[in-house]
Order: structure tokens, then sequence, then C-alpha cells
């Protein structure tokens, strides 16, 4: 049985994954959004809200720039499944030591 402080750390792990899973997830969707506005003239690249979502995203596609087809690059949709996989398995681990 575990104690209301280790049920605590738990609960706020679980809260904590579930909060940073969905800013990831957020982060890259609105840098796909800008990214597009740049590629169609509608933005500049020098724009500091531009600047901001790449330098947040870069680090979180990086592993994932292997992901090519020709010209399209696919590594914002694996990140996608992966932070998902990632954060559903972890969810479901501390759920089960909670149960």
């Amino acid at each position: 049985m575990l104690d209301q402080i280790t049920v605590a750390l738990l609960q706020f792990l679980l809260e904590f994954v579930t909060i940073l899973t969905s800013l990831m997830i957020w982060c890259l969707f609105i840098w796909i959004i800008l990214t597009y506005l740049v590629l169609f003239r509608a933005m500049r690249p020098d724009n500091p809200g531009f600047i901001l979502f790449s330098q947040l995203a870069r680090p979180i596609l990086k592993p994932f720039r292997w992901a090519r087809i020709g010209m399209i690059d696919l590594s914002p949709i694996v990140a996608f499944f992966v932070i998902q996989f990632v954060a559903n398995t972890a969810i479901k681990a501390i759920n089960y030591f909670l149960s």
C-alpha cells in the first residue's frame, strides 16, 4: 500500500506528463502552421513568433529528422506518434502504481 506522499507525488507526475505532452503537441502544431505561413509568404521568417516556435520545435524534431520521403518531411508526424506513445505508456504505468 502506498503512503499519501507517494500517491500525491504520482498524481503530480501524472498531471505533469499530461501537461507536458499537450504543450509539446501544441508547440509542434503551431510550428507547422507558422512554417506554412512562411512558405506561402504570409509571414516573414524573422517574425519573433516564428523564431520562438522554431526554437521550441527544433529539439523535439531533431531525433526524427531521418523521416523524409524525397522533399516531404515526415518528422512532425513521427514525433506526434512517438510523443503520444511515450506519454500513454507513462500514464498507464503511473495509473498501475496508483491502483
